[in-house]
């Protein structure tokens, strides 16, 4: 059961303060702070629900696409559709979901993700990541749902 209180709808009025308070803030304290600002909140936010969906990310450092197997079968893929040079949606975001895995969650290297996934170097992985980052910020249940398959796959192997 559900206890949550249901959404209220918010009026024009309350986005107009919001905007006010905006733009008082750039006056006050200048765009580069309120831009700061705003990021680090939206990067906090994406820290929180990442905590709330594995408490402990990421116990095993990932070597290999091999690794990652059961998690790709999950999804329907082989490590060489993965590395194929394929531009489907589908694998698109499995590739979005790893780049963001495996060098935020994972610590591994731009350059050693991008030899892992097949790429020539490393600014698609970094765009990958960014793409999948916003998805998260925004709270995209399926984008969500990935990481938190990938990450709880990962800890049971490490069991």
């Amino acid at each position: 059961m559900d206890l949550t209180r249901p959404k209220q709808k918010r009026s024009h009025q309350h986005y107009s303060n919001m905007s006010n308070a905006y733009h008082r803030a750039v006056k006050l304290c200048g765009q580069q702070a309120v831009s700061q600002a705003l990021s680090d909140m939206i990067y906090e936010e994406q820290r929180r629900r990442l905590q709330a969906l594995a408490p402990d990310i990421s116990k095993r450092k990932v070597q290999s696409l091999n690794d990652l197997t059961e998690w790709l079968k999950y999804y329907g893929f082989t490590p060489e559709s993965i590395r194929s040079k394929c531009r489907l949606r589908k694998i698109i975001n499995i590739r979005k979901a790893l780049c963001y895995y495996l060098t935020e969650l994972n610590n591994l290297s731009l350059k050693d993700t991008a030899n892992m996934l097949g790429y020539i170097d490393h600014t698609t992985v970094m765009h990958h990541r960014d793409d999948f980052s916003g998805l998260i910020s925004i709270g995209d249940k399926d984008a969500l749902k990935m990481l938190a398959t990938l990450v709880k796959q990962n800890e049971t192997e490490t069991v």
